[in-house]
């Protein structure tokens, strides 16, 4: 088995030595030679895993090459080749940046510079990625705290407004008009509200009670809520599998998260169509990505919600699980799905969206499987 490496070699030297030893070590080496600075730009701007030097000085040279690796802010070995050189050029190469240096005439620690460049290279982009995904989520963190407190404050007034609205609504003599204007008011105090609260759930804000919870039993309990949820237009069918359909969790949470998949999927589908729900039981055998969420190894409880809507393009699907979709997208309130997302990895679930253009929507919530406890008692 040979390990495909992607060589640059700079200089007017012959390559076929060096090429040699590289497929001696086990590698099949695809070298690209340059002997100008044209030559070597170009090369740069491709595609390299390491670039070998026949000379440390001149227009392609050691010390010429890692200027320019540096200019476009690479991060690939450099190892000179070279014929014997003084301990002072060795030491300025070194000191340049060039990984190791290596006489023509003795190519036997070739192989293992080129291993162990490699390695440190791959290491130091793992470590580039891994404190990128740091700053992220600190970044992500620091937003969530501020739409948490943002969220709080806004609640506070909505609620001013909607005690208000409800004073006035009680008076005895309210003109018709006056109690019409009343009540849009107070609807807005209570959308207001609602949103608010997704933020919440969104940044990880509000404590909730965790107990077992059966989903079978839930989606039956709240079927009413979502036929009226989803309209005459809107065929809704269920089709529930058997136990286990046990999930530890908050029920009001794993509620709100059907309840704004449902949404979501009735607003995919203006012109009507069909609205299923499906429960179902599987095992995750090894750590699987299921959209923008991690499955971890284990036995999930799956709840998946699937419209005959028009479907969703890849750029679209992947920014469904955002707080803010746009408004003129047919999805209307993203944050609802984002909140759905949030509520199922908060729980210690995941979720994935599988759509294609004219072919509908399909999301699936999993919810890790409660450990044998018995079955809930009913809510």
């Amino acid at each position: 088995m040979t390990d495909p490496l992607r060589v640059l070699f700079l200089g007017e030297g012959d390559a076929k030595p060096v090429t040699l030893e590289l497929r001696r070590g086990g590698r099949a080496p695809s070298i690209r030679c340059a002997s100008v600075r044209a030559g070597m730009d170009a090369a740069l701007d491709g595609q390299l895993d390491i670039v070998i030097c026949h000379s440390v000085s001149g227009e392609c040279g050691a010390l010429e090459a890692l200027r320019a690796i540096r200019a476009r802010g690479l991060d690939l070995p450099v190892i000179v080749v070279s014929s014997p050189i003084a301990d002072a050029d060795v030491a300025a190469v070194l000191a340049a940046g060039a990984a190791d240096h290596l006489t023509r005439g003795n190519l036997t620690r070739l192989n293992a510079a080129v291993a162990r460049e490699l390695h440190t290279a791959a290491t130091r982009r793992e470590r580039a990625r891994l404190e990128d995904r740091l700053r992220q989520a600190e970044k992500m963190e620091a937003v969530g705290r501020l739409a948490a407190g943002l969220a709080h404050d806004v609640n506070n007034l909505l609620t001013l407004v909607a005690g208000y609205s409800d004073l006035l609504l009680g008076r005895r003599v309210v003109d018709e008009s006056q109690r019409s204007a009343l009540e849009e008011i107070r609807g807005a105090a209570q959308r207001g509200g609602e949103l608010t609260h997704e933020l919440l759930v969104f940044s990880h804000h509000e404590p909730v009670e965790v107990r077992a919870v059966s989903l079978n039993q839930l989606l039956l309990d709240t079927e009413g809520l979502l036929r009226r949820l989803v309209g005459e237009d809107i065929h809704l069918a269920a089709v529930l599998a058997g136990s286990p359909d046990i999930v530890e969790c908050s029920p009001g949470r794993l509620e709100q998260v059907i309840v704004r998949l449902v949404a979501s999927a009735r607003d995919a589908m203006p012109g009507g169509g069909t609205l299923t729900i499906e429960t179902g039981c599987v095992r995750v055998a090894k750590r699987a990505s299921t959209g923008q969420l991690d499955a971890p190894p284990g036995r999930y409880v799956t709840l998946s919600v699937t419209d005959t809507g028009s479907g969703e393009d890849a750029e679209t699907r992947r920014h469904l699980l955002e707080p803010f979709l746009g408004a003129g997208h047919r999805r209307k309130g993203g944050s609802g799905m984002a909140a759905a997302g949030g509520v199922s990895h908060y729980i210690g679930g995941a979720m994935s969206v599988s759509s294609e253009p004219g072919r509908g929507t399909t999301v699936t919530v999993y919810l890790p499987l409660a450990k044998d406890k018995g079955r809930p008692a009913k809510r």
